[in-house]
């Protein structure tokens, strides 16, 4: 699995206690092995390469970046605050308050990890019958917890990376799986940059995040 990010990384040290701390237990408990540092870092976390001790079998560990939660908070605060004052003023005409509410309620949603694997998993089970040329990494429940994400590692190449054939029947599927989920079941994958999608040795295209 490649994720698309160029943020620079938080230190390894804080990630492993937090992870430690969110599940409960020393990591080597869980994963018998950990890549060192991250492979990737965004804005919200990092994801690091690791293997599960009970199965063997590859994983992506996303870590959420400390104090993500607090920090938005408070410029959400500050901005919500700015648009009561805005309200005051008729002629300006945009909900501030509400747009921000809204906003808001989807962020703190994205920052759940384990409400984003419950939809990973859901939408896993939505390609795998209408759409199989589409994959979706699985979700370990069992190892994810709020901050911490583990879910199946996924290889494949950016489709920067594929050949012109490729790219073309792959954003063919790209299209249909975006339009059965707004035409037909209502549940919608909203953060479809290239960082979140990678051709598979098979030639799939893999769905990430």
């Amino acid at each position: 699995m490649r994720c698309y990010g160029k943020v620079p990384s938080f230190p390894d040290d804080i990630a492993m206690a937090l992870l430690e701390e969110e599940l409960g237990r020393p990591w080597q408990d869980i994963y018998s092995e950990l890549s060192p540092s991250p492979i990737a870092a965004a804005s919200l976390g990092q994801v690091y390469k690791g293997r599960l001790k009970d199965t063997g079998e590859l994983v992506a560990v996303k870590v959420q970046r400390p104090f993500v939660l607090e920090t938005v908070t408070i410029d959400l605060f500050i901005i919500r605050n700015l648009g009561l004052v805005l309200k005051r003023f008729p002629q300006v005409a945009l909900d501030v308050v509400g747009l921000v509410d809204e906003w808001a309620a989807r962020f703190f949603e994205e920052l759940d990890y384990v409400n984003e694997g419950e939809n990973g998993t859901r939408f896993a089970e939505m390609m795998r019958e209408d759409l199989p040329q589409v994959v979706v990494p699985k979700t370990y429940p069992e190892y994810t917890s709020r901050k911490v994400l583990t879910t199946g590692w996924v290889d494949g190449e950016k489709l920067s990376q594929s050949t012109e054939d490729d790219v073309g029947s792959l954003v063919n599927v790209g299209v249909i799986c975006y339009l059965k989920q707004l035409l037909d079941t209502g549940f919608f994958h909203a953060d479809p940059h290239p960082g979140n999608m990678i051709r598979t040795p098979d030639g799939k295209l893999c769905i990430l995040d």
